[in-house]
């Protein structure tokens, strides 16, 4: 059994921040384990009897009880985030992405890689700068001049970004 004046006891107690137990003899550490002597409860961890019956808290008020939110919320509010209209390219990156979207075309899954090469035309447009324009544009006219055998669908390709970027409000609208 220990006693108050335990060595043990004491190192174990100034290891934690002190608070005084109720019965005001010693510091105990915020969280302590109750044990009841008869009906009354008292809190001290001194005591010869331990019991894990629950924890106390008495340093720190309950937690308020929230309820979750839905999880639409979340996707809604993801989509109108805020997003700056001109976003500053690099143009190597820019040029590097567009070759291989163009490595990879072909008839059959030129909805797919049309709508990558769209996007990637309005984040050039918006930024306004005018060589990474003429950049973006010079490598649809090499890469067509280079493979004789996609030309018609690269043709396809630019038809759909003027009409893709003129509906959208970017070309042709200065």
């Amino acid at each position: 059994m220990l006693s108050p004046s335990s060595s043990n006891l004491l190192t174990e107690i100034s290891r934690f921040p002190t608070y005084m137990c109720e019965m005001k003899r010693h510091a105990v550490p915020p969280l302590h384990i109750q044990y009841k002597t008869g009906n009354a409860s008292k809190h001290c961890p001194a005591c010869v009897t331990w019991s894990e019956e629950r924890l106390s808290l008495r340093a720190f008020p309950p937690l308020p009880t929230c309820r979750p939110l839905p999880l639409q919320s979340f996707s809604s509010s993801a989509s109108q985030a805020w997003r700056p209209w001109s976003i500053p390219v690099d143009i190597h990156r820019v040029q590097r992405r567009l070759r291989g979207l163009l490595n990879k075309i072909t008839a059959a899954n030129f909805d797919s890689i049309s709508d990558n090469v769209v996007a990637l035309a309005a984040s050039v447009e918006r930024t306004g700068d005018t060589r990474s324009i003429n950049i973006f544009a010079y490598s649809l006219v090499e890469r067509s001049i280079l493979n004789e055998n996609l030309t018609g669908v690269l043709v396809k390709l630019c038809q759909k970004l003027v009409d893709e970027l003129e509906g959208s409000g970017f070309a042709g609208g200065r």
